[in-house]
């Protein structure tokens, strides 16, 4: 993938998306979307992963076969989020479910994502939470 971008544009445009689904239970569960997702993510292919996001966005929030999840992938790459009002769609979903029900819940009976953005930095810190008032505790 990585050096590749038109060619991973080019098997993405011809992916079957149904095949990413992580509500059709003849998808693998969604396992090969959210690890396209988190790929995606790693390679700096945002504009794929936004549209793949768009479709199916309950990929973001979902743990791949390694129990990486998209949210965390983006925490450490805090070149990700550049500063601005304008975000696009990927970006916008991040803010719009920082305290975000995780559905099902981790192995460990973590049920939210807790985001915590540098404004300056734009530097973005992922907390898996078993429920929303450790949210507080998290912050100081």
């Amino acid at each position: 993938m990585y050096g590749r971008k038109r060619m991973v544009h080019y098997l993405y445009s011809k992916t079957p998306k149904h095949l990413l689904d992580p509500d059709n239970p003849n998808a693998n569960n969604g396992l090969d979307g959210v690890l396209l997702l988190n790929n995606l993510i790693t390679a700096d292919f945002y504009d794929i992963a936004s549209e793949l996001l768009k479709l199916f966005p309950k990929l973001g929030i979902m743990a791949d076969h390694h129990g990486d999840y998209a949210l965390h992938k983006l925490a450490h790459k805090p070149s990700a989020c550049a500063s601005g009002s304008k975000f696009p769609y990927w970006k916008q979903w991040i803010y719009n479910y920082l305290c975000g029900l995780i559905s099902p819940p981790t192995h460990a009976g973590k049920k939210y994502i807790f985001l915590l953005v540098d404004d300056c930095t734009r530097y973005i810190w992922a907390y898996l939470l078993t429920s929303k008032d450790q949210a507080f505790e998290t912050f100081k």
